[in-house]
């Protein structure tokens, strides 16, 4: 089967890796030790520790990411750095031989799409907690919600490759129900996807060097 081309496999890179080694020393500690706090969290395993490690774990992506695209503005930078070849490559690799990584990114991809939490509280859409996340799926889709990352999953047709470009997107939007979306019953930023987005970017920021 040919996966649709939605865009975001050719993009050229228009990040520059140079800036983040010309950092104020404070800043690029700083963001590395936010990696760290980050990486140790997840590996405590509980609820509590993979929302904090998600966060710091953001926090970190985030310096860096608004550094190498030259931008204050998420959406900008996390377009650039999802289209980034070079980062494209080596999450490639290290789903090909790292198990756990494979493991973590394939059940993070079970769980797209990822719906933006306050379009569900604002429309009022409530779906029983027993209800599988595929029923989940149906009932956001049947009400027409247009909130969600990947933004091309229908394109794809139960196709989207899990890759860097597509996984970035969908860590963005948890990231974004996290910081501005709501806790409720039928939110968007519950434990299993916070602890499956958590386990994807604390295994990619360490072994690819992504802030070294």
């Amino acid at each position: 089967m040919t996966i649709p081309d939605c865009g975001l496999l050719s993009n050229p890179s228009a990040i520059r890796r140079d800036l983040s080694y010309a950092l104020h020393p404070d800043g690029r500690r700083l963001i590395n030790n936010w990696a760290k706090r980050g990486i140790r969290a997840t590996a405590k395993g509980s609820q509590a520790s993979h929302f904090e490690g998600f966060i710091y774990l953001w926090f970190a992506l985030n310096g860096w990411g608004a550094c190498v695209a030259e931008s204050d503005t998420d959406r900008e930078w996390v377009e650039a750095v999802a289209g980034d070849l070079e980062l494209s490559k080596k999450f490639r690799e290290l789903q090909e031989r790292d198990p756990r990584f494979h493991e973590a990114t394939s059940a993070f991809a079970q769980l797209w799409p990822i719906f933006k939490s306050s379009e569900i509280r604002r429309r009022q859409i409530h779906v029983p907690l027993k209800h599988s996340r595929r029923e989940r799926l149906r009932t956001y889709f049947d009400n027409n919600l247009t909130g969600f990352e990947p933004s091309c999953w229908k394109k794809h047709d139960g196709q989207t490759p899990v890759d860097w470009a597509h996984s970035l997107k969908a860590l963005y939007r948890v990231r974004c129900n996290l910081f501005h979306g709501e806790k409720t019953l039928d939110s968007e930023n519950d434990r299993v996807i916070v602890q499956a987005s958590c386990d994807v970017l604390a295994v990619f920021v360490e072994k690819a060097k992504l802030l070294a």
